[in-house]
């Protein structure tokens, strides 16, 4: 981290040197002056509203032509041509009028390229920005801005500092929700169009004009969907094995941030493919409703197979805090039951995996099948219902009766499946306190019972009865005993001489040492006599 943050303070220095004439400086120049420009122009309602920063809007592109036209004539005219001014004047225009296109001028999007991939990372960030925000958020991202940001995206996925991985996220939720919008509209306006279609078959001009901007409006939509089809696929490119956590969290940030636009969409036989009858009806225009289907249908669907949900349970047990998280956001919006996790069998050998290492003396790898086991329990146990046990061999059956309880007798039991799995750990540390601490003694269970407990429902046994609400105040009040029982284990352990020098050699202690020295012992000691 530290050395990447140096290269990135180094590539600054660099900057400021290649100013005095380096090459490529000047063109970045003009690049980040174009960028400012921009922005400026977009906020004064100064660009075209159907291109995006790719064309200045007609008229202001007619006013500057004439502006320019005015200037060279009054240069070059004389007076005794004034009678020719008007024929001057129209032929000037025609010249200055030779690099429009449709009416508009283009915007240089060669400059705009160079804007992404500058070496000063501000550039970077309000290029991406000038592509990604617009102040309309209805407004659609033009064919301009969807092509650079296909450039820029796979460098941008490495950023080299968190401020720059942020702003990049917060950028792209803010262009997935224009395309959000877009395709919505898009899609409602060919619904309506395939109910009025056979009512309306008159060939009048305006019907052509209404089917020309729905065509149009179509075509947009249909674009912003498949650049949100790529960004999916970019993401889970990112996420491969072994990637670098600044691409890996930004990969499994970008599919979050398309999971809270569309949701996760539903499993099916054709996810993450299109039909050649849908291809070949998007292609022709036919069949309307088909078209307005997929413009509705969620990208993220790709991800709900078993090969995309197989890595983001590794990821959910990788190193950084963060990824953990994020790949947990992840799997709790699939729906239940995970792909490749469907049977008994399958959950029991992703449930030991999970109880292994919760076992394990590191406090990362313990924390990391904390949040597993919260996700299995949540899926299974909460969502579908089914009887887990977590010891002494975590197993799950699929009763007849689980769809029939209620959330307060859920709670219930899934709190009885946490205090289990305490109460073997806390006697193994009761029996063998060495063999215990060599296995974690029990914090990885406490760990787990801590997420677990954001899972259960506590309103939900109060308002079914007094019989579901006492089932749950006596999950309560063991999983309490439980709590005080690890408590004594570890305060008796730090209270004792012997115990706080746990596996140290008798030739290594000191007469005033026993203890700590630090007064803890005495400390703990008073505690445990007070508990007692």
């Amino acid at each position: 981290g530290g050395g990447r943050g140096g290269g990135g303070t180094g590539s600054r220095g660099d900057d400021s040197t290649d100013d005095d004439g380096g090459d490529g400086s000047d063109d970045e120049r003009r690049s980040a002056a174009l960028v400012a420009l921009l922005k400026r122009a977009r906020a004064a309602s100064l660009l075209d509203a159907d291109t995006g920063v790719a064309f200045v809007c007609e008229s202001v592109s007619r006013a500057a032509a004439a502006s320019v036209s005015r200037r060279v004539n009054n240069i070059s005219a004389s007076d005794e041509e004034e009678s020719k001014k008007e024929s001057d004047d129209e032929e000037e225009s025609d010249d200055v009028s030779l690099a429009f296109i449709d009416g508009k001028y283009p915007v240089d999007e060669a400059a705009l390229a160079r804007a992404t991939v500058c070496r000063d990372r501000g550039v970077r960030k309000e290029a991406l920005e000038l592509l990604c925000v617009d102040g309309k958020r209805s407004s659609a991202p033009g064919a301009t801005e969807l092509r650079l940001l296909r450039r820029a995206l796979p460098a941008a996925m490495r950023g080299e500092s968190a401020a720059f991985r942020n702003a990049l996220g917060t950028m792209i939720r803010a262009l997935l929700a224009r395309i959000k919008t877009c395709q919505t509209r898009a899609a409602a306006a060919l619904r309506t169009a395939a109910r009025l279609g056979p009512k309306t078959t008159t060939g009048s001009e305006k019907r052509a004009d209404l089917d020309l901007d729905l065509e149009k409006r179509a075509g947009a939509a249909e674009r912003c969907a498949e650049f949100t089809e790529w960004l999916v696929r970019l993401a889970l490119a990112s996420a491969y094995p072994g990637a670098p956590y600044e691409r890996k969290y930004m990969a499994l940030d970008v599919l979050n941030a398309v999971a809270e636009t569309w949701g996760v969409g539903k499993v099916s036989e054709d996810v993450g493919q299109v039909s050649d009858e849908a291809a070949s009806s998007t292609k022709n225009g036919d069949d309307l409703e088909m078209r307005a289907e997929r413009l509705e249908r969620s990208p993220y669907r790709v991800c709900l197979g078993a090969d995309v949900t197989t890595a983001l349970l590794g990821a959910l047990v990788d190193s950084w805090d963060k990824l953990r998280v994020a790949a947990f956001a992840l799997l709790a919006r699939h729906p239940p039951p995970l792909a490749g996790v469907t049977s008994v069998d399958e959950f029991g050998a992703r449930a030991r995996w999970a109880l292994d290492l919760l076992r394990s003396p590191r406090v990362r790898e313990s924390d990391a099948a904390a949040l597993m086991m919260r996700l299995l329990l949540r899926k299974y146990a909460v969502d579908l219902g089914w009887d887990v046990t977590l010891s002494p061999e975590p197993k799950a059956t699929k009763g007849t009766n689980a769809t029939k309880r209620t959330k307060g007798e859920t709670a219930a039991r899934l709190l009885g499946t946490i205090c289990d799995l305490i109460e073997v750990e806390c006697s193994k540390a009761e029996e063998d306190l060495l063999s215990a601490c060599k296995q974690s003694l029990a914090h990885g269970a406490l760990l787990a019972t801590r997420y677990v407990l954001a899972e259960i429902d506590f309103n939900a046994g109060r308002e079914e009865g007094r019989a579901a609400r006492d089932k749950l105040k006596a999950a309560l009040a063991r999983l309490l005993s439980l709590l005080n029982r690890v408590t004594g284990v570890a305060l008796s352990s730090i209270a004792s001489p012997d115990g706080a020098l746990l596996g140290t050699a008798a030739g290594e202690l000191e007469p005033d040492r026993l203890g700590g020295g630090s007064g803890q012992g005495a400390a703990a000691a008073a505690a445990a006599a007070a508990a007692a």
